[in-house]
């Protein structure tokens, strides 16, 4: 839209008089009818337009880039590919070979190999065996010198032909040809896989002569090295005067382990001789020296004598109690004299003490005894606990001593065993290693998996999607020049950009049929 939406303002007409009073008429602004879009919609009839209006410009790009296409297509020559896998596995060699040294390494081993593959000596091999500096010859000027050829065609392997990439997460190498004749395509790769092989069984051969020689010299230096230690422990024992180490710990410990338990049974018999003392003597504080024995009595002759003097009175009270009477003087005379007999009696003793005889205690007598007899076997006792401490103690410096020697002599059978272990060690790994070198070619650690096969047909051109690739570039072209051309330009179309190219606010926008 070139329109501009302003008029310009009507010329005054000459002659009409002018109206006082009047204020001068405002010039009047208006609006010609400009088509318009639903500024936030956007439909699939726009899409219509759009490609209607800007059809040439998405036609050329797709006619231009489908012809390329095609014409790329037809002329290209036809390549073929061929694909060999190698497999690598490890070996014992792997483990012979110390850690940093030898083919087989833990951390990027595969790289390595890869390296290895495209290295010149490799590559090198295969121009040799398949005569490609001379195959090649059109590729070189006539005189370039031979060794320059071969360079050439070692840089056209790496640079136009070969692909050589590791597996990830296995154990495999993928080497991959492409050339435009099928005999070479499998050719090769076949070869560069044989010569790879040939080489790492070559080097695993000489790894491992170089490996058995060297554990075979570490063996010998290992052999001399134990014969030294075992002269050191028989000068050792010799001068300790032990020829059996271990009979020798064992008589001591068994001396030692008895003292001890003779001198723990002499503490216990010691303490229970102490506390019998002890019961004895409190039981001997109790028990009196001496006991009273049974006291000797004898009668009373004075009271006997009234007693019977008594008894005849009463003999002739009773006698006489028919002849007299009870009130007459002759029977109160006799039984006055019966109660002076009677308390006569009372006032004497019927016995007398003879003799009160003593004797000693017999209880007594016996924990003197007792006691007698068990101080000397509690000295004795104390005199055998002395004995046995002293022996104790020296047993135990002789343990002490003993121990420091049996520490020296277990130190050197360490380093016996040691030795013994690292010489059976040797002699283990130089076995291996010669085993590993006679059948390397047996158990070598790479192999061709996979081998190369004759291509049946072309690999590429892929016509079809050469063609797809044409027309959706050509699309793409068409498509980004239109998108360019919208986004630049700035013509009107809506309300709003009425009212930002005029800077006036809009009242009304009348559409434009002949745009519908």
């Amino acid at each position: 839209m070139t329109e501009d939406f302003l008029k310009a303002l009507p010329a005054e007409e000459p002659g009409l008089p002018e109206m006082p009073g009047l204020a001068p008429r405002e010039p009047s602004i208006s609006v010609r009818t400009v088509p318009t879009k639903a500024p936030a919609t956007f439909t699939s009839r726009d899409l219509l337009r759009l490609a209607f209006k800007h059809k040439w410009r998405i036609f050329l790009p797709l006619v231009l880039f489908t012809s390329l296409g095609a014409t790329y297509t037809l002329l290209a020559s036809p390549w073929y590919q061929a694909t060999a896998t190698i497999k690598i596995e490890p070996n014992e060699l792997g483990a012979l070979t110390p850690a940093g040294d030898g083919i087989l390494r833990a951390r990027s081993f595969l790289s390595d190999q890869v390296q290895l593959l495209r290295s010149d000596s490799m590559l090198e091999q295969v121009v040799d065996a398949l005569s490609l500096p001379s195959r090649m010859a059109s590729l070189f000027p006539e005189d370039m010198p031979p060794a320059d050829r071969v360079t050439g065609a070692i840089k056209i392997l790496r640079e136009n032909i070969l692909s050589i990439q590791p597996v990830i997460d296995t154990n495999f190498i993928v080497v991959t040809a492409t050339i435009g004749d099928p005999e070479w395509a499998f050719r090769i790769p076949n070869t560069l896989a044989e010569k790879y092989v040939e080489y790492v069984r070559e080097r695993i051969a000489d790894k491992a002569t170089i490996l058995s020689e060297r554990y075979d010299e570490e063996a010998r230096k290992t052999q001399r090295d134990l014969d030294l230690v075992k002269q050191r422990i028989n000068e050792f024992l010799t001068e300790k005067g032990i020829p059996d180490m271990a009979q020798r710990f064992t008589s001591l410990r068994n001396r030692a382990d008895r003292a001890a338990q003779e001198l723990r049974d002499a503490e216990r018999e010691r303490i229970f001789s102490l506390k019998k003392i002890e019961a004895l003597e409190a039981e001997l504080k109790k028990e009196p020296a001496t006991i009273s024995s049974t006291t000797q009595v004898a009668a009373n002759p004075q009271y006997q004598l009234i007693s019977q003097y008594l008894n005849e009175l009463q003999l002739r009270k009773t006698s006489m109690a028919g002849k007299w009477q009870p009130d007459s003087q002759q029977m109160r005379q006799l039984d006055a004299q019966i109660k002076e007999a009677e308390e006569s009696l009372k006032t004497i003793d019927p016995e007398t003490v003879a003799a009160k005889i003593s004797q000693s205690n017999p209880r007594h007598e016996e924990i003197l005894n007792e006691l007698v007899s068990l101080r000397p076997l509690l000295a004795a006792t104390e005199d055998e606990i002395e004995h046995l401490t002293k022996t104790v103690e020296e047993v135990e410096g002789q343990l002490a001593e003993f121990a420091q020697i049996r520490k020296t002599y277990l130190e050197l059978l360490t380093e016996e065993n040691r030795i013994t272990q690292q010489l059976e060690f040797a002699k283990q790994r130089a076995q291996q290693a010669q085993t590993t070198g006679e059948f390397a070619n047996e158990i070598a650690e790479v192999r061709i998996s996979d081998p190369a096969r004759r291509p049946l047909g072309p690999a590429g051109p892929n016509h079809v999607l050469n063609l797809f690739l044409a027309v959706f570039f050509g699309l793409g072209v068409g498509v980004g020049l239109v998108a360019l051309k919208e986004v630049f330009r700035h013509g009107v179309e809506t309300a709003e950009d009425v009212q930002k190219q005029l800077g006036l606010p809009v009242l009304g926008v009348i559409p434009d049929k002949a745009f519908r």
